[in-house]
């Protein structure tokens, strides 16, 4: 990526309050490999939860993912090994600040599709790190946070599959996507 080079936006996703999960669908499978999704968002109901992500709507346990965050109760590390998803933050509810928090988050997505179109390339690990910030859980605190992780094809996946849908779900089974909640997700460009 060069010095003025300009990012393709592919689509934007919007939340009406009645869905769990959010998805970009249609990916494109390219050798630019790298993507960035921009977005807020909050809990429909009272309870905060945490926000995941999941490539290809793939639910087996072959995701990765580190986390390093501080709050104002203190500051924490957690290693997630062999996950049925990846952790991208927290994600405030309506008990949260009157109901006007939101939880704001930057992915940076890379290694999503195999380098060329041979038969024995694959995407290999694609991954992700993610800083999200706001006023995220039931104390109030304001949390800054990064989070790192990775999908291992070698876990059950079949060689050669790109990253075509990238799904974006909340913790509980029960919570719902506020309508404030919205990303937009970015290509970068092959130079």
């Amino acid at each position: 990526m060069a010095v003025g080079d300009l990012l393709t936006q592919i689509g934007t996703v919007t939340a009406d309050g009645s869905s769990a999960t959010l998805s970009f669908t249609d990916v494109p499978a390219t050798e630019s490999q790298s993507f960035i999704i921009r977005g807020v968002c909050s809990v429909a109901d009272s309870s905060s939860t945490d926000l995941r992500m999941r490539f290809n709507s793939d639910s087996n346990t072959n995701y990765y993912t580190q986390t390093l965050r501080s709050y104002a109760g203190g500051a924490s590390t957690v290693s997630m090994a062999f996950a049925n998803y990846m952790a991208l933050g927290s994600v405030p509810g309506t008990s949260v600040n009157v109901g006007l928090a939101r939880a704001f988050f930057y992915i940076d997505l890379y290694n999503l599709s195999a380098n060329g179109t041979g038969s024995d390339e694959s995407p290999g690990n694609p991954g992700f790190w993610c800083q999200s910030s706001g006023i995220q859980n039931q104390n109030s605190d304001t949390e800054v946070a990064f989070y790192g992780g990775s999908y291992a094809y070698s876990l059950g996946a079949p060689t050669g599959t790109d990253v075509t849908t990238i799904s974006l779900h909340l913790g509980a089974g029960t919570d719902n996507f506020s309508s404030a909640s919205r990303f937009t997700l970015y290509q970068r460009p092959t130079s």
